[in-house]
């Protein structure tokens, strides 16, 4: 055998990168899916009427498709929702959502309790083989780097799967504190793009879709400018002027 040749089967350094690559891809497409987000919101909408919990639960769902997509890549959309919605699930079976009987005493009142106290399923236990993905990797650094100590603490421990309450008491935190910390890497992960931006809601209750332009929604740009030109000649005829 060659001196620089390999045996059959094992992957080179370059492949397992192409195979990060590849995955980050896909992942990002996914993310920027249309129809996954609305599916998204409309698995959290049965769950809970409350629509600051449903944003929460949102970011939640987002954030689980995020990491579980580096994991398991490759799977239908319709697996990965499945996985976001038994996800949530389990948090409001665990008593883990605001509006939960279980968390009302005064003493154990957190608001938004349910975007940090999470409960790992067993398919979200990596055990630490979700950092094996370089892409993944990258990502965590991407965010460590924007981060004090404690709040880096916060993400690692998150990345490896464990719940807050656990993160807070390892890093000799208050959970109030833990929770804070979560939901700015929550935003900062919005502000990197690495997940999307919630859509805004509309005056009339209802989440405005984004027009950004995509791979799946290519024509989106240019249906917002042709928008955007009949409603203003739509206000010059009201006015009785020339179009």
């Amino acid at each position: 055998m060659k001196p620089n040749s390999r045996p059959l089967g094992h992957p080179s350094r370059d492949s397992k990168r192409g195979q990060g690559s590849e995955s980050r891809k896909a992942q990002v497409l996914l993310l920027e899916d249309a129809a996954t987000y609305d599916s998204l919101r409309k698995i959290v909408a049965k769950l809970t009427g409350d629509p600051f919990l449903q944003q929460d639960m949102l970011q939640e769902c987002l954030f689980c498709l995020w990491r579980v997509g580096y994991k398991k890549p490759g799977r239908t959309r319709s697996w990965y929702l499945q996985n976001c919605r038994f996800h949530v699930q389990h948090l409001l079976a665990s008593g883990r959502s605001v509006d939960s009987p279980k968390r009302m005493r005064a003493d154990r009142l957190v608001s938004l309790e349910a975007t940090g106290d999470e409960g790992p399923l067993e398919e979200y236990n990596t055990n630490g083989e979700l950092f094996e993905s370089v892409s993944f990797q990258d990502t965590v650094s991407a965010l460590a780097c924007r981060l004090n100590p404690n709040e880096r603490a916060v993400l690692h421990g998150l990345a490896d799967g464990f719940v807050l309450r656990d993160i807070a008491d390892r890093s000799g935190l208050s959970y109030p504190t833990a929770l804070k910390y979560r939901r700015k890497i929550a935003a900062l992960t919005v502000k990197l793009g690495i997940v999307p931006e919630p859509a805004p809601e509309t005056s009339n209750g209802h989440h405005a879709h984004s027009l950004a332009p995509t791979k799946q929604n290519g024509h989106a740009v240019r249906r917002a400018r042709l928008n955007g030109k009949h409603r203003k000649i739509a206000r010059r005829r009201s006015r009785g002027g020339q179009v």
